[in-house]
């Protein structure tokens, strides 16, 4: 597993960047620098799983909850690759590197502006994946948060 730490800070309060960051409405906005069609199931409780997929693609991740402590922090552990059918697949090669991928956002605030910070640990293959998609996503969730402040 390889480590990477992104970052950014938003003039926005914690509350508002973490509720702009996990509705799904502009959940949907931000994660376009993912996959165009990013959406989720699920309520981001401590415990639950969550799937993420591209409605457009259908294919997408299930992932797990470890840790949830509202407006400071969300850690989730990517547990199955879902197939565009809907099926789980925890087999297959690509699966085998995905499975067990990490991710992990905190939240910090003062005077009015929030850190975020993204740790994510997976496989060296999605390395570019996050590099890339982390650097565009935050940018737009900082632009959402901002926005009408």
């Amino acid at each position: 597993m390889v480590k990477q730490h992104f970052q950014t800070e938003i003039r926005a309060a914690k509350k508002k960047v973490w509720a702009t960051m996990l509705n799904k409405d502009t959940y949907e906005k931000w994660t376009k620098a993912f996959s165009p069609n990013s959406t989720f199931a699920g309520d981001w409780s401590e415990g639950s799983t969550m799937r993420f997929w591209d409605s457009g693609l259908g294919g997408g991740t299930k992932a797990l909850l470890e840790r949830v402590k509202p407006f400071e922090l969300v850690r989730l552990r990517h547990v199955a690759m879902i197939a565009t059918d809907g099926s789980e697949d925890v087999e297959s090669p690509e699966a085998r590197r995905w499975v067990g991928a990490l991710e992990q956002y905190r939240f910090s605030e003062s005077k009015g502006v929030t850190r975020l910070f993204v740790n994510i640990e997976a496989h060296e293959h999605y390395s570019a994946m996050f590099a890339d998609g982390w650097d565009k996503a935050l940018k737009l969730l900082k632009e959402l948060c901002e926005a009408n402040r």
